[in-house]
């Protein structure tokens, strides 16, 4: 599953469009040159280079897209100006009620296959309700029921080259992330989907490899269990038992491959193949660290596996992984442009696993900057780590 991290990237800098000047702007204009020059260059995404000639060209032939792109411009620019919130805001909101008119006609009109504007519609629409919506759901319903759906209508074979491949490889880090955070298995544990991955970096792609890639499909692989471990399970007992011993080598094994992944980017680091303070790179490291907290909460929060061996972690080692994912989120935060909503998988996972007051109130810091930030959504994680923490203390 990994293989020795492979030569460095070459990608061209990501040039905004050139947006026509006009002698008096209007403020639709303003919005979108403020989407295209501040806030796609403000919330990197983490992939190799963002597909701005498809959402370019889209933008201005697509009325939902158009739409969606001047409701994130408002909104985004209504934090920075702050003597016309009020007005900006109300924009967006107008401009988002379009383009959700504009998508559902859009899909009336179009045939079975969304194409490649309906997918960058519904992934900003999405983006537009997490730095609006503080509690999350509206996203939620979103993803699960539009984009996810989406994808897997067009089917894998679409998203292997082209535009479409472009959109999978940006969508797919949420997709995995939601699926982590929520306890939801992924569309993308299924073969199809999965084989689609082995053939993303070939030939010319090779050279836009990061390690990153290969802990993607480690986290997919701690995805996808819930139905056997839940307590609802229809498993019968017997039945249950073995799958549990399955399930927990399994575990295992995604363990082995964790730490030989971060054996191999490790040596790939010290030997200059990746730029070690790439927004790559300390991405990769920062999920490294979750991933291997969040796959030994599977098995340890879990009565079923006391009676089996599996991946759980000492607490010496559990700590460490902790103030890792602190340190790297703030250094991140401070140095990189990744999108905020890219830190709330680690966050919620060092969260869970916090035990001293400094930890909290930094966990608590970092999302709040996030929030003021662009993404209000990081108020409800807010809001459930203080809960969470509330209940420890009154159990104890």
């Amino acid at each position: 599953m990994t293989e020795p991290p492979r030569g460095p990237s070459k990608v061209t800098p990501y040039q905004p469009p050139t947006l026509a000047p006009a002698i008096s702007e209007d403020p639709s204009t303003r919005f979108a040159r403020h989407f295209f020059t501040v806030f796609i260059l403000k919330n990197d995404f983490a992939v190799a280079s963002l597909d701005v000639d498809t959402i370019t060209s889209s933008f201005q032939t697509s009325p939902s897209l158009h739409h969606a792109i001047i409701a994130i411009g408002a909104l985004s620019l209504s934090k920075r100006v702050p003597a016309r919130r009020k007005d900006n805001v109300l924009r967006a909101l107008a401009s988002y009620r379009t383009a959700l008119l504009e998508s559902q006609k859009a899909l009336q009109e179009q045939d079975v296959r969304p194409n490649d504007s309906g997918l960058w519609n519904s992934f900003f629409l999405g983006l537009f309700e997490l730095m609006l919506d503080s509690t999350g759901e509206s996203w939620l319903k979103h993803i699960l029921f539009g984009t996810s759906k989406m994808l897997q209508v067009r089917g894998p074979q679409a998203h292997v080259a082209g535009p479409g491949r472009a959109f999978f490889l940006t969508i797919r880090v949420f997709e995995i992330c939601r699926s982590l955070i929520y306890s939801d298995a992924t569309f993308l544990m299924d073969n199809e989907w999965k084989a689609v991955m082995g053939r993303m970096w070939e030939d010319e792609f090779s050279r836009e490899w990061h390690p990153k890639e290969d802990m993607l499909d480690l986290m997919i692989e701690c995805s996808g269990v819930w139905d056997i471990i839940d307590p609802d399970s229809r498993h019968p007992p017997r039945l249950l038992d073995k799958r549990l011993v399955t399930l927990a080598a399994h575990g295992l094994h995604i363990q082995s491959f964790l730490l030989t992944w971060h054996s191999s980017f490790l040596a790939g680091l010290s030997r200059n193949q990746f730029a070690s303070l790439s927004p790559q790179s300390q991405l990769a490291a920062l999920y490294y660290h979750a991933t291997s907290i969040f796959l030994d909460g599977i098995f340890s929060y879990r009565s079923q596996f006391d009676r089996h061996s599996s991946p759980t972690l000492p607490r010496e080692a559990i700590q460490d992984h902790v103030s890792n994912i602190l340190t790297r989120t703030k250094l991140a935060l401070e140095t990189t442009n990744l999108a905020g909503v890219l830190f709330f998988f680690p966050l919620r996972v060092a969260g869970a696993r916090a035990i001293l007051l400094a930890q909290q109130e930094l966990i608590l810091e970092l999302l709040r900057e996030i929030s003021n930030r662009e993404f209000v959504v990081a108020e409800a994680f807010r809001e459930d780590l203080k809960n969470l923490w509330h209940q420890r203390s009154i159990s104890i």
